[in-house]
């Protein structure tokens, strides 16, 4: 195959896999509404291992994002330390990131590795990031060039 054939064919992976991917620059991912993982609690996935939509009655700005939280007590874990809750890669699609591209997620395709709150796009994209160690390590190096540029 040739070489742009390749690439192409990798991309349009990504895509089907991953979702649009977004045009922000913010590192976090911001939905339509403004808030950080389409309004769920960070927290919630690491206390109550399930993801739990946020109350508007418990928000928290970190970021230049908006967090929700389903309690005073998550929200006030998440302040003390905002780096230990909050999502690998900004929030964005872990697996898409492992392809240099910053993607949208659902809420429901999670994994928490090594203490490390991930989002996917899709589950399918989620058991492809943690079967295989090369796309992990793809996703850092990506997030890390990506940082650069943002800061």
């Amino acid at each position: 195959m040739l070489g742009w054939a390749k690439t192409l064919a990798g991309a349009l992976s990504v895509a089907a896999l991953c979702a649009a991917p977004s045009l922000a620059e913010d590192i976090n991912h911001i939905s339509l509404s403004g808030e950080a993982i389409e309004g769920y609690d960070p927290v919630a996935y690491f206390t109550g291992g399930v993801p739990q939509a946020g109350a508007r009655a418990f928000l928290y700005e970190w970021k230049g994002a908006v967090w929700r939280f389903a309690s005073a007590k998550d929200r006030d874990l998440f302040k003390e330390n905002p780096e230990r809750y909050g999502p690998a890669f900004g929030g964005y699609c872990a697996y898409a990131m492992s392809k240099g591209v910053k993607a949208d997620i659902h809420p429901y395709a999670f994994a928490i590795l090594a203490g490390r709150l991930y989002l996917f796009a899709t589950f399918e994209s989620r058991d492809r990031f943690l079967a295989n160690s090369e796309i992990r390590r793809g996703a850092e190096e990506n997030w890390a060039q990506l940082s650069e540029k943002i800061f």
